[in-house]
């Protein structure tokens, strides 16, 4: 058998699940439910299922797209969230880091922050894919990016997880912090 990569969401070790052969006795809508010949699951971010372990094993470990999320998931460090591809010139994966400042920050401060621990702060575009897959892990409360506004250089973009708005502020003002980092798709070995 194959070994198993980590869930590419996550990066966790999936679950396999090994269902038994049964019989149904149960109806739906007058037909009788067929007798289930067994099969074998894997669960964690979505699942797979198949009828033998090998079967599911590889459905698991050759998915195209997700296929190469299993791949980077093991260069996630602990607490790292991968929040997903951001397609551009240089395609990357952008990864959110754990990592928080101890209290809210000027931008000028939140950036500095994030570069003394060897990130940045997140762009706008990379807050709107942040929004979208990771905002459990974000308070409901506005976050500094690093786009300054390009019409007023005392001001810069900060992502709301309270409305999923994104608004430009004074660069004086503070709020909450994250960093985050990116692994580049031509950086993974196939």
């Amino acid at each position: 058998m194959n070994k198993l990569k980590p869930c590419p969401h996550c990066g966790k070790e999936p679950i396999i699940n090994h269902i038994e052969p049964h019989r149904h006795s149960m109806q739906l809508g007058g037909f009788k439910m067929p007798d289930h010949p067994g099969s074998f699951t894997i669960e964690c971010c979505g699942g797979m299922i198949h009828d033998t372990l090998d079967a599911v094993t590889s459905m698991w470990n050759t998915r195209s797209v997700l296929g190469l999320l299993a791949e980077i998931s093991g260069l996630l460090q602990p607490g790292e969230v991968n929040a997903g591809l951001i397609l551009d010139d240089r395609p990357y994966f952008l990864v959110l880091v754990p990592q928080k400042p101890n209290s809210k920050l000027r931008w000028a401060d939140a950036m500095e922050w994030a570069n003394s621990i060897g990130f940045e702060l997140p762009t706008r575009r990379e807050f709107s894919l942040l929004l979208a897959n990771c905002s459990l892990q974000f308070d409901a409360d506005s976050y500094w990016s690093r786009s300054p506004s390009a019409h007023n250089d005392d001001y810069a973009f900060m992502q709301r997880f309270h409305d999923g708005n994104q608004s430009s502020n004074q660069k004086s003002r503070e709020y909450l912090a994250r960093a985050v980092r990116r692994i580049y798709l031509d950086e993974v070995e196939a």
